[in-house]
C-alpha cells in the first residue's frame, strides 16, 4: 500500500501541533507567535504550504477577523523558513507557497495590488543557498 506524500506531511504538521498543545505548553501549537518552523530541504514546498494551512485552520477556529490574512502572512514572513538548494524544486516551492497565500487579501491594500503582494510576501520565506550569506 502506498501512501501520498501530502498524507504523511498533513500527518506529520497536525502532530507536531499537536505536541504543541499538549506537552509544551503552546495552546495555539503552529500559529502561536513565538513557534518558528524551519524545513531544512523543503523540495517543493509541500511541508512549508501544510504549516500555513494548519496555521489558518487554527486561526479560523479562533473566530475570523479583519486582520486573519494579515496574521497568517505574518506568520509565513516572520516564522516559516524553507531552504532549498536545486533551482527546479525552489521555483515550484516559491509558487505553491504564493498560490496558498493568493485567496488571502490584505486589507490594507488596493483591490489591484492584492493579489501580487500576497505572492511577494508569502514566497519571500524560501530561500535558496546562492541569497544567504
Amino acid at each position: 500500500m502506498k501512501i501520498p506524500a501530502s498524507e504523511i506531511v498533513t500527518y506529520m504538521v497536525e502532530r507536531v501541533d499537536h505536541v504543541l498543545r499538549t506537552e509544551m505548553g503552546r495552546p495555539d501549537g503552529l500559529a502561536d507567535k513565538g513557534v518558528y518552523v524551519l524545513d531544512p530541504c523543503c523540495g517543493t514546498g509541500t511541508y512549508v504550504v501544510a504549516v500555513l494551512e494548519r496555521i489558518e485552520k487554527t486561526l479560523r477556529a479562533q473566530g475570523e477577523d479583519a486582520l486573519l490574512a494579515d496574521d497568517i502572512k505574518q506568520a509565513a514572513r516572520d516564522r516559516i523558513f524553507g531552504f532549498e538548494l536545486m533551482s527546479a524544486p525552489f521555483v515550484v516551492a516559491h509558487w505553491r507557497v504564493g498560490n496558498s497565500c493568493r485567496p488571502l487579501p490584505t486589507l490594507a491594500q488596493p483591490k489591484g495590488r492584492r493579489r501580487l503582494l500576497a505572492l511577494q510576501q508569502c514566497a519571500s520565506i524560501l530561500l535558496r543557498k546562492d541569497h544567504v550569506s
